[in-house]
């Protein structure tokens, strides 16, 4: 380990790397904890160029932090990847422990395990892990791939673990979350607390709110269905959707098509933080039909509870801070019929009940989804490493 001196005391810590295809832009807080951490001295390698999947995501700018590596990817039949560097980044460095963003398909890492074995340096993979437990030779390759993870790892939810658990691996593993930048939306919250109407709303109350990209796999149309079926029953609640993508024009199509467009907001894409947690505080609840990621995690830091289907192996994730009437609701996976029963049993809360689900709401961000915690987890699985070698 390395040592740094005050005039009080000798900090011991270690050198570390965390390894990524690339770091998107919403890793920001974590990325920004670890680099100032005070327990360990943590370095990022990774390239820029994303695949064909993220090629519209916003990458985090390192700027001129000399605690980047910069390494080139190289992407084919879209999912495999070569970091032409990403071997001599790792020798050069000599890191006292690695953490690899772990995928069997990114053939620069296959590589790499055998000198970190070699020359005994431990190593943890971070990883969405199995998210199923089908008989697949994709699942084989990824617990293949496990299996050199001697040390284990971090994953994002307790599915993935248990499945994994299941499945025969045997090493420790802790379940990390995921985080979206909780202190800037805390700070969101305290603002509008004061706005006195400077934020505009433009949409008419009451409403649910969908946040995201705008593409097929979101089943948006099947929001739209149960915004018809309510309709037709004299309930008429309308619909802000914040995001822009390749389906939109399909999906206004079908809201001409069900003459519902008269209660729909298309806003678009807004990155401003202030409006984002006005709309959100404002709607009755957050809509996500397809699997819902990261939105779940901004919803609910507003004290905005999230509808989503009931098809917990296709979900992703965050899905874990959804809980049945206590943080949010779940439909059955392809009926509006059930969509439109969870929006309508939100349009009908009284105040103290949705004061309750939001105290839910932002008390189950608060204790699993943050950045500080996520440090705290790889500060404490790596102190527990160092303890066993000394």
């Amino acid at each position: 380990m390395h040592s740094i001196y005050t005039e009080a005391f000798k900090i011991e810590f270690m050198k570390i790397a965390v390894v990524y295809p690339f770091f998107a832009h919403y890793r920001k807080s974590i990325i920004e904890l670890l680099n100032k951490d005070k327990v360990n001295e943590y370095y990022f390698i990774s390239g820029t160029e994303t695949n064909s999947s993220y090629s519209s995501l916003k990458l985090y700018d390192f700027k001129d932090n000399p605690k980047f590596i910069k390494v080139r990817n190289y992407w084919f039949f879209k999912s495999f990847l070569w970091q032409k560097e990403l071997f001599t980044s790792i020798k050069r460095g000599h890191y006292e422990l690695v953490i690899l963003f772990a995928d069997w398909k990114y053939i620069s890492t296959w590589l790499v395990i055998p000198y970190l074995i070699l020359n005994r340096t431990p190593f943890l993979f971070w990883s969405h892990g199995l998210l199923n437990k089908k008989k697949s030779l994709n699942n084989a390759l990824k617990m293949l791939f496990f299996s050199f993870f001697k040390n284990g790892g971090f994953v994002y939810d307790n599915r993935a673990k248990i499945i994994m658990e299941s499945k025969g691996y045997k090493n420790n593993i802790d379940v990390i979350f995921n985080s979206l930048d909780y202190e800037k939306q805390l700070k969101a919250l305290e603002a509008i607390a004061n706005d006195s109407g400077k934020i505009n709303q433009d949409i008419n109350k009451p409403y649910v709110i969908f946040s995201g990209r705008i593409i097929a796999e979101r089943k948006l149309e099947l929001l739209f269905d149960a915004i018809k079926i309510l309709h037709n029953n004299g309930v008429i609640i309308n619909v802000l959707i914040i995001g822009d993508g390749p389906h939109y024009s399909i999906l206004k199509e079908y809201g001409e098509k069900l003459s519902i467009l008269e209660q729909v907001k298309f806003y678009g894409s807004c990155y401003d933080e202030e409006r984002l947690a006005k709309f959100f505080v404002d709607s009755i609840a957050c809509v996500f039909p397809g699997p819902v990621g990261l939105t779940a995690i901004h919803a609910l830091t507003y004290g905005t509870p999230v509808i989503t289907n009931d098809n917990i192996f296709s979900q992703k994730p965050e899905i874990e801070a959804v809980k049945e009437g206590c943080t949010g609701a779940f439909y059955k996976e392809g009926d509006a019929a059930s969509l439109a029963e969870k929006i309508q049993y939100f349009y009908n809360l009284s105040f103290e009940e949705r004061k309750e689900f939001s105290r839910n709401c932002k008390a189950e961000i608060a204790r699993n989804f943050t950045a500080e915690n996520q440090r705290e987890i790889i500060n404490s699985r790596i102190s527990s490493l160092v303890i066993k070698t000394i």
